[in-house]
C-alpha cells in the first residue's frame, strides 16, 4: 500500500464520499458490470472507484452530481485497462499452464467452431442496449435468477425475465441455433453459478 492510499481520510471527506456513493452507486456499478461483462468484476472496479474518490476528494468536491458520476466512470474504466494490459501479459503462461496440464486433447474443429460461437454471441451481448446487456451478463455468465439480477440492477423481476426473453431472441436471430449458451433453462437464469476460483 502507498503512501498516500494508507493515509487517513478526514471524517467530512468520508461523511461527504458516503453520500455521494449512496446517490450514485446503482449507476457507477451497471456501468462497471457492463464494462467487464462480470458482476464481481465490476463491483471491484466500483470499490476502488469510490476509494479514489475520497483519496482525492479535492478534485471531485467542486464538482456538481453529472460531473462526479463521470469522474467515477472514468476510475472504473482506467482501472479496467489497466488489469486487461495485466491479464494479457499473462495470457500465455496461462495457456501453456492450461494446455500442459490438460488430460484429452480436445478436438480442434470442436474448439474453433465452439470459440467463433462464442465470440459471435459476447459481439452481439455487447451491442446490446446497457440495461439489456447488464442483464444478459448476469444471467448466462454469473449464473444469477431474475430475482437476485432484479435485486443488483434495481429493477423488477418481470423486466428482468423481458429483457432476457429479447435478449435470446436477438441472439437467435444473429447467431442461428449454435448457441453456446442462452438455451431455455439459462436464460431463465436457472444456469448453474460458478464456482470462486
Amino acid at each position: 500500500m502507498t503512501e498516500t492510499e494508507n493515509r487517513r481520510i478526514p471524517a467530512d471527506v468520508a461523511e461527504a464520499v458516503t453520500a455521494l456513493y449512496r446517490a450514485t452507486y446503482r449507476d457507477v456499478l451497471l456501468f462497471a458490470t457492463v464494462l467487464t461483462g462480470q458482476a464481481e468484476s465490476g463491483a471491484d472496479l466500483v470499490q476502488q472507484a469510490y476509494q479514489a474518490a475520497a483519496l482525492r476528494w479535492d478534485e471531485l468536491d467542486s464538482r456538481p452530481l453529472d460531473g462526479r458520476i463521470a469522474w467515477l466512470k472514468t476510475v472504473c474504466r482506467n482501472k479496467y485497462v489497466d488489469g486487461v494490459r495485466r491479464d494479457t501479459a499473462f495470457g500465455k503462461l496461462r495457456i501453456d499452464v492450461c494446455e500442459f496440464y490438460t488430460t484429452a486433447p480436445h478436438d480442434p474443429a470442436d474448439v474453433t467452431v465452439a470459440r467463433a460461437a462464442l465470440e459471435r454471441c459476447w459481439a452481439a451481448i455487447k451491442a446490446m442496449p446497457p440495461a439489456q446487456r447488464a442483464v444478459a451478463v448476469l444471467a448466462w455468465r454469473e449464473g444469477l435468477d431474475p430475482a437476485e439480477i432484479a435485486t443488483s440492477l434495481g429493477l423488477s423481476p418481470a423486466t428482468v425475465r423481458v429483457q432476457l426473453h429479447r435478449a435470446r431472441l436477438r441472439l437467435s436471430r444473429e447467431i442461428g441455433d449454435h448457441l453456446p449458451f442462452a438455451r431455455p433453462a439459462a436464460a431463465e437464469g436457472t444456469a448453474p453459478k460458478r464456482k470462486a476460483s
